[in-house]
């Protein structure tokens, strides 16, 4: 699924919160050059920056890594995408697997599949397949297949989920949303635990989220949230027909009974919504979750600005929301929570005069408040992480992923690491030059 240019009203930044300076990209270390061959010689992707996860620390150098990856290798045919392993603490290219086109369009953490201690990965692509990737070395353990009845091919969505089948292993969580919903599978040899087939003329799973056991039932499984609407969108369909109510639901992870829905305070298509885990804000014991309603297509109402709402995972419960006159369309276009609890908004482009700007939005969790802003004079913040300590101040550090591709310059996308106490860039993987 491709994702086209986005044309957002002009906005004024949030006054509630300080904006921080963009500085240069800071020489990552002495192996720079060594770090720029790497990047040339393994063929990281044009859209390198579309999608971020946490890894496991695959190079033992003590800090957790992050996967990346880039849907596009070439700006000038649809070539295999790519998964690249980065190393959080010097950025250097750890392995990197190629794949079917749009390969690396999205990129999840799934825990630890294969018994080796670190993180596991599920990647996405444009075809029809869901492939779970080792996050030590990149070796395929296996492919779900996602191809719809019909034949055609459909993008799907991955998650993790906390252990289903009781076999001490978390488990992992696929939408196919036009092609039979959700389905949960073992991480153990891949067998089918459960099915939650969309009710008749409904479209469901276009996004997943794994939670904890949030039914209070004491299974000790993991419960899981997706999003749904009324129809099933088709190709090319009318915008307003396209506009139909979109709900959230949280269904448990052993029977698939939806416990509850809702519908967020502004409309969106299914896959413009974006899940992402907070912890337990309300401190009831239940992890909760935020909610992106973006409004970044194209043909969409430019006045109409994105939402981030905070709900809780027991009951669905709004816990508080943010964006308002200060934010535009594509507020929300992309999540993410640290350790430390604080919500990383991103706002993908600044408004039609100015395509190539973006922001980045931080809010204090508990209670949800500004903290601080940033921009940048690039598509800043197609994708965000939060990462763990790289530079070992103390402070929890975050990636931002910068492509190029909904501006159609076809210009190598890059991620850069940035403190989490300054925010200065500690480096930028690939590096400039």
């Amino acid at each position: 699924m491709t994702i086209s240019v986005l044309h957002v009203c002009a906005a004024a930044l949030c006054a509630l919160a300080p904006t921080l300076p963009i500085q240069s990209p800071q020489d990552p270390s002495c192996t720079r050059e060594e770090l720029a061959r790497d990047a040339d010689a393994l063929g990281l992707g044009i859209w390198f920056g579309y999608s971020l996860a946490r890894l496991g620390d695959v190079d033992v150098d003590g800090v957790a890594d992050f996967a990346v990856g880039s849907p596009l290798a070439s700006g000038f045919e649809y070539t295999p995408g790519r998964v690249a392993a980065i190393s959080a603490a010097s950025g250097k290219v750890l392995w990197v697997e190629a794949g079917e086109q749009g390969f690396g369009e999205c990129v999840a953490s799934l825990g630890d599949l294969d018994g080796d201690g670190l993180e596991d990965l599920g990647v996405t692509a444009w075809s029809n397949r869901v492939v779970l990737l080792s996050g030590a070395d990149g070796r395929r353990i296996r492919a779900h297949d996602v191809q719809a009845d019909d034949g055609r091919d459909r993008s799907a969505c991955v998650a993790g989920l906390e252990d289903v089948d009781g076999d001490g292993v978390g488990d992992v969580l696929i939408g196919r949303p036009r092609s039979g919903g959700l389905w949960v599978h073992s991480s153990a040899d891949g067998a089918e635990l459960l099915h939650v087939a969309p009710e008749a003329g409904t479209w469901a799973g276009a996004v997943v989220l794994g939670l904890g056991d949030v039914n209070g039932d004491g299974d000790g499984a993991g419960d899981f949230a997706f999003t749904r609407c009324g129809h099933a969108p088709l190709e090319h369909e009318d915008f307003e027909i396209a506009r139909s109510p979109t709900a959230v639901a949280v269904a448990s992870g052993k029977t698939g009974e939806v416990l509850y829905t809702f519908e967020p305070a502004r409309s969106s298509t299914p896959d413009e919504l974006r899940l992402a885990a907070i912890g337990d804000v309300d401190l009831d014991g239940v992890a909760d979750f935020a909610v992106a309603a973006t409004n970044a297509r194209p043909d969409g109402d430019p006045r109409v600005p994105g939402c981030v709402e905070l709900h809780s995972g027991r009951n669905g419960g709004l816990l508080g929301s943010a964006g308002d006159e200060h934010t535009n369309r594509s507020f929300g276009y992309a999540l993410d929570a640290s350790v430390e609890g604080e919500l990383l908004v991103s706002q993908f482009a600044k408004g039609d005069e100015d395509l190539l700007h973006g922001f980045l939005f931080a809010y204090e969790l508990a209670p949800l408040e500004p903290s601080w802003h940033q921009e940048a004079p690039n598509p800043f913040g197609h994708s965000v992480l939060c990462l763990d300590d790289v530079d070992g101040d103390g402070r929890a550090d975050y990636a931002v992923g910068v492509t190029f591709d909904d501006a159609g310059a076809f210009e190598q996308g890059y991620v850069q690491v940035r403190s989490g106490a300054t925010h200065r860039v500690l480096y930028r993987v690939p590096p400039p030059g």
